[in-house]
């Protein structure tokens, strides 16, 4: 029992952040019996959006966009103007040159790219989807879970509980008066610690 008490420890100090060493130290209070209300599942729900796994599709959806407005940008060919001044040798003579280059798209209109980017807009897309489903399908159990763990310990307060006291005192009564043995005032004592 202390062995694994000391292991439940050192797993909690993990979820605190804090050192094995530091394990022995750390305690946790409260009432277990004090069953608090469930927050609202609405309000939980929008809550969801601000999920990282969640709010990194905005961002993706975004880099798509403009992976897409990048490649049609390249479709259109880019002209080049230069200017310089040029010394032909032997004539002492100076001139300025300017040139103009527009590259003709006549067989890449860089369709093969603007499709990539397409087929990976819609590709981030349908992985948006399927985390948003994900997402609310796993909130949809926890929260079906959370209920039922709730029913379960108001259950317990007011129900089991109170049960489990009177067969406690009916047993100690029984023994007290010659009509129970001791193991049976154990066993409801039992029964009321578990």
């Amino acid at each position: 029992v202390k062995r694994t008490l000391a292991a439940a420890r050192i797993a909690l100090a993990a979820l605190w952040s804090a050192a094995p060493d530091e394990a022995d130290t750390l305690w946790a209070a409260g009432d277990l019996r004090d069953v608090q209300g469930l927050p609202d599942s609405a309000a939980l729900e929008k809550a969801l959006s601000s999920n990282p796994d969640m709010a990194r599709w905005h961002t993706e959806a975004t880099l798509a966009d403009a992976l897409i407005a990048e490649e049609r940008a390249k479709r259109a060919p880019d002209v080049t103007v230069s200017a310089g001044l040029v010394h032909p040798r032997g004539t002492g003579n100076e001139f300025l040159k300017f040139s103009l280059s527009l590259p003709l798209p006549l067989f890449d209109r860089n369709q093969g790219n603007i499709g990539a980017a397409l087929a990976e807009a819609d590709r981030t897309q349908y992985a948006q989807r399927a985390a948003e489903s994900a997402i609310r399908s796993e909130f949809a159990a926890e929260w079906q879970e959370l209920q039922a763990i709730s029913e379960e310990a108001k259950s317990m307060e007011t129900e089991i509980l109170p049960a489990a006291r009177k067969a406690f005192e009916a047993a100690q009564q029984g023994y007290q008066s010659g009509k129970l043995e001791y193991l049976d005032v154990l066993d409801a004592q039992q029964t009321l610690a578990k």
